[in-house]
């Protein structure tokens, strides 16, 4: 498998949970990491925590809030300060399925909007900053992230299905656009990270119901999760393709 020791990254979102598992991952790996998040105190904690890992890596930190009016432009100032750039990761998102109301009933406008312009509006903006700023070759890669509602739909949350679908549609559709640099995307199912609870406990109690769904009796870990976009960072013969990392929750 091709190496990424010396390429450089962006992950957006790389601050906690997955993205910070893959930005771990990248730095043992020898890559340039850069991460961006809205938090100012999450991307200094990150890069502090990155440098530990090997005092020698290159690791940098980044402000910018995927959900502002103003957003094209701030990518613009990100995209120009670091390039050029080798791979862009995209992990930035908010769900909080502790305080989720499920049913349709519960559906508005608002809340379709506001996963339409993160999921997908600020994916196309992250997409025409990869063809001006990423380099131009097969080696490169613009990895979004989605998840298994589009094949299993999760009961209450009709939303989640139409969204994961569609963003199944741009992997396809904008890997065709910026080829050669390769585009793919990581589905998941259910990962014990911090948007299912603040604790442990938390979310033990929050992941129930999807261990049980489990044909594995599990949830993924952020860790097994980081792994998939590693992969798909080094396969250089893969474009507009979907990984599963969902235990078999699409199975049964």
């Amino acid at each position: 498998m091709p190496s990424i020791q010396g390429h450089k990254i962006l992950i957006i979102g790389g601050t906690s949970g997955i993205g910070y598992s893959v930005a771990e991952k990248a730095v043992r790996e020898g890559a340039q990491v850069h991460v961006a998040s809205s938090s100012p105190d999450k991307v200094k904690k990150a890069v502090e925590s990155l440098q530990q890992i090997d005092k020698g890596a290159v690791v940098d930190g980044h402000v910018i809030d995927m959900f502002q009016d103003n957003v094209t432009d701030e990518l613009e100032k990100l995209f120009s300060k670091i390039a050029p750039l080798n791979h862009v990761v995209y992990t930035a998102g908010r769900v909080d399925f502790t305080n989720l109301k499920l049913g349709l009933e519960n559906v508005t406008k608002e809340s379709l909007l506001s996963q339409l312009n993160t999921r997908l509006v600020a994916g196309f903006e992250v997409a025409k900053m990869v063809r001006k700023y990423v380099k131009n070759d097969y080696t490169s890669s613009f990895i979004i992230t989605t998840g298994s509602a589009y094949e299993k739909p999760i009961p209450g949350l009709p939303g989640a299905g139409v969204f994961c679908a569609a963003q199944y549609g741009f992997t396809s559709s904008v890997a065709v656009e910026l080829a050669p640099i390769r585009v793919n995307a990581v589905a998941f199912g259910a990962v014990s990270t911090g948007i299912f609870g603040p604790t442990e406990e938390v979310r033990k109690q929050t992941l129930a119901p999807f261990v049980e769904q489990s044909p594995l009796k599990k949830v993924g870990t952020a860790d097994e999760a980081g792994e998939s976009y590693i992969y798909l960072l080094k396969d250089s013969n893969n474009t507009g393709s979907v990984i599963n990392c969902n235990a078999g929750v699409a199975l049964i």
